[in-house]
């Protein structure tokens, strides 16, 4: 029996020949930044069998071209102003072709030696530019924030909880917190109730009084308070609690603080660093780089500033692996499965690495910069125009705006928040979403792309005020 289609590897470079620049072609800027299936393509996908005999691998590379990869949310595409999009260097992509093509198991030291000393390298770069030690500091990639916030919870509760007590825990965070932290705490068996939530100010920032007043009164009514979460740049926001005062109150009560800096924790690299100050006294950092540093998805990091840590929480054995354990090995040299929750890891770190040696810092630090830049300017398109409102000020790269016509209801000026999007996304010039402050529905931008332009963001603006208007003359539309 051949098994040429399955491991032909010959016929690999004339197909990337032929589809790599039908691919690179999707990533100009004069493309929609959003596209979606029609019900035609949608079904032609639906009906695709599995079939005993294989197909011409160029046939099926035509369907994924033309039905799967050029119908997107393109999270990477500059005009993309959704969630918190996903701004990708080709020089990330070429490394993770190389990942592709070499398969490196990288969560075994030995088996991939060189892999673990450029990611020990990174995140002890990374640890710096927080403010840790980055000798004593320690990290892991993973696959998102998600898991690093639930391996950071598995940390403070190995560190600051006794067992007997874990009925009576309690973890403190506002309600600007990301959604993974409420799925931690209930993946590790706490109740919804020990997440006691803490009162934000006019800034969506989480009050440090308020902060120290409840875990006082959780304290006198027998409860154990042992993590505190606080974020540096909100999904809703991007604002940054106040992370040196928050670090006073873990002082004074002993308990874990941890900084959900997924989508912030890139500022540490940008020339507005200023705005973390306090997250080198934090216990852990959450830090995408598949958010704000330029990466393909996924390449996420959870730092610790005790590196040694992790071994105590992660660390696992069995017959297979004495082979490739060495109980003298340093920190650096310690295989992943030791530190972290994954036993088959890919060399995530790898793209990273490669773009700032290729890049170099000074050029992330201005693409980031960028970011924070381009938000001020969007904002102040938005000033004093009649019939909007800023509902929470330029922060990272994120705004948050209101269409709030005189007299109209708050139904009706919910409703026309979603009609502005829905019909700016049939366009497929930028994308934006809606999301909600203080119970109101409000028009998100979050615009960390450097190769977005102050062009870009006055058609945006112009062709948003222009609805506005054409609403607000006919606000029946809503409801057509």
């Amino acid at each position: 029996m051949s098994f040429d289609t399955l491991f032909n590897w010959n016929d690999m470079p004339d197909l990337l020949e032929k589809y790599l620049p039908i691919w690179l072609n999707e990533k100009t800027v004069d493309k929609p930044s959003v596209a979606n299936l029609n019900n035609e393509e949608r079904e032609r996908l639906k009906n695709l069998s599995f079939q005993d005999q294989g197909k011409d691998p160029n046939e099926i590379l035509d369907i994924m071209s033309n039905d799967v990869y050029k119908k997107l949310w393109k999270i990477d595409h500059p005009r993309n102003m959704a969630f918190v999009p996903s701004p990708v260097s080709p020089l990330s992509s070429i490394v993770e072709i190389c990942n592709s093509i070499f398969n490196p198991y990288a969560a075994g030291y030995e088996n991939s030696e060189g892999t673990n000393i450029l990611e020990n390298k990174t995140i002890r770069f990374l640890a710096g530019a927080l403010g840790y030690d980055e000798e004593q500091a320690g990290g892991f990639s993973t696959s998102g924030g998600s898991m690093a916030n639930f391996s950071a919870f598995i940390l403070a509760r190995d560190q600051k909880l006794k067992q007997e007590d874990f009925a009576k825990a309690r973890i403190y965070a506002t309600d600007q917190a990301h959604s993974s932290i409420a799925k931690a705490a209930r993946l590790l068996g706490f109740l919804p109730q020990q997440i006691t939530k803490v009162d934000t100010d006019d800034d969506f920032k989480m009050i440090p009084a308020d902060l120290r007043h409840k875990i006082l009164a959780d304290k006198e009514n027998g409860f154990c308070p042992f993590l505190i979460v606080a974020t540096a740049g909100t999904t809703n926001t991007g604002v940054v609690d106040p992370l040196s005062e928050i670090a006073d109150i873990r002082d004074e009560f002993n308990l874990w603080l941890h900084v959900d800096g997924a989508y912030g924790a890139s500022a540490a690299l940008s020339s507005y660093r200023s705005i973390l100050s306090g997250i080198e006294r934090t216990d852990s950092v959450t830090w995408d780089a598949h958010k704000w540093l330029f990466q393909t998805l996924s390449c996420s990091f959870l730092i610790v500033r005790d590196g040694k840590l992790l071994h105590n929480s992660f660390h696992s054995s069995a017959e297979y692996l004495e082979a490739v354990e060495d109980d003298n090995a340093t920190f650096a040299e310690t295989n992943g499965w030791d530190i972290s929750i994954e036993m088959t890891r890919p060399a995530r770190t790898m793209k990273l690495w490669f773009t700032f040696q290729v890049a170099g810092m000074e050029t992330i630090q201005k693409a980031l910069d960028h970011g924070f830049e381009s938000i001020v300017y969007l904002a102040k398109l938005f000033e004093n125009k009649k019939d909007w409102r800023i509902v929470s000020e330029p922060h990272m790269s994120t705004l948050n705006v209101r269409f709030e016509p005189e007299g109209w209801s708050k139904e009706m000026t919910d409703a026309a928040q979603v009609y502005l999007c829905d019909e700016n996304l049939k366009t497929g010039f930028a994308t934006y979403i809606t999301t909600k402050l203080l119970g109101d529905k409000v028009i998100r931008f979050c615009a960390p792309h450097p190769d977005l332009t102050k062009a870009d963001l006055e058609k945006i603006t112009i062709d948003l005020f222009e609805r506005g208007a054409e609403l607000k003359a006919n606000p029946d539309l809503i409801y057509d």
